[in-house]
């Protein structure tokens, strides 16, 4: 055992062996930063204890002065790491919790979320487990919202991007191939019909039916307060899986004086946004309202 002071204001109390610090003993360093534990040829490897003058602590594996194996790093604001590490980085497998509460818990290369692995955001309350890359959601994975809303699919760059189906709390869902973020198609799963009042008239409301995000109104009069119409391409009316019958008829159906007489495939080829229903003998307008 020595008493070692370098001329950089160092000093090592421990073991010593052909002039190197080998053994186990203490460095502590000028800045008041210090280390505890075994050497190799002055150099940490081992079991050790390393403190920054920052205030940062990492108990551990060393190898070649590196954090190297199994450790614990507690950072100075409160967060933690422990896991794997290769050449002082977070390496392999590892729990990483932010001081915010968020927890990170999976694979890890180079210091960034890869491969498999579980973001709980404890701030927000939301949840994903799947496919990371230079911690990103990218791959398949699935999050899951507070306020109930499920997404399982593929992401990229931690956007919805590929094959996936979001289902919304209240049971209506996106299913589609997603480009960033957006659904590329206007169907979804489970449409069901129900009825909901603007000021006093009624419309029809397709839960589970949306375009580009937004839930598909038919209103019962062309023109209902807190209705706004918007034109649908062609392309979504070709997609829109209601029986087609629904809009055929043999009879002209007449609405404020004046007659109509459409069916499927004039619907389709007008690409518009007006369709006779033999409900009622009343015309609809299909819109999309943002505030369902």
């Amino acid at each position: 055992m020595v008493v070692k002071k370098f001329p950089n204001g160092d000093k090592y109390d421990g073991e010593w062996k052909n002039n190197m610090k080998n053994g186990e003993g203490t460095l502590v360093y000028a800045d008041g930063g210090q280390y505890a534990g075994s050497w190799v040829d002055d150099e940490r490897n081992g079991h050790g204890v390393n403190k920054w003058s920052d205030g940062r602590v990492y108990t551990g594996d060393w190898q070649d002065n590196k954090q190297h194996g199994d450790g614990t790093m507690t950072y100075t604001d409160g967060g933690k790491y422990v896991g794997e590490w290769e050449n002082d980085m977070r390496n392999g497998h590892g729990v990483n919790r932010w001081s915010n509460g968020d927890e990170y818990d999976g694979s890890w290369v180079e210091n960034e979320r890869q491969g498999q692995g579980t973001f709980i955001y404890n701030s927000k309350g939301n949840k994903y487990i799947g496919e990371w890359s230079k911690n990103m959601r990218h791959g398949y994975g699935t999050n899951t919202w507070a306020n109930g809303d499920r997404y399982e699919g593929m992401w990229a760059n931690n956007e919805k991007h590929g094959k996936g189906t979001l289902t919304h709390s209240n049971g209506s869902k996106e299913d589609g191939t997603w480009t960033k973020n957006k659904l590329n198609n206007a169907l979804s799963k489970d449409v069901q019909a129900a009825t909901k009042k603007f000021n006093s008239k009624d419309a029809l409301q397709f839960k589970g039916l949306w375009l580009n995000g937004q839930p598909f109104i038919i209103c019962l009069m062309p023109r209902v307060a807190g209705c706004s119409y918007q034109a649908l391409a062609r392309e979504y009316l070709s997609l829109l899986n209601w029986d087609k019958a629904f809009f055929d008829h043999a009879n002209d159906r007449c609405y404020c004086s004046r007659c109509y007489k459409e069916t499927w495939k004039d619907v389709i080829d007008a690409g518009n946004s007006q369709y006779v229903i033999p409900r009622g003998w009343v015309r609809f307008g299909l819109q999309l309202d943002p505030v369902i």
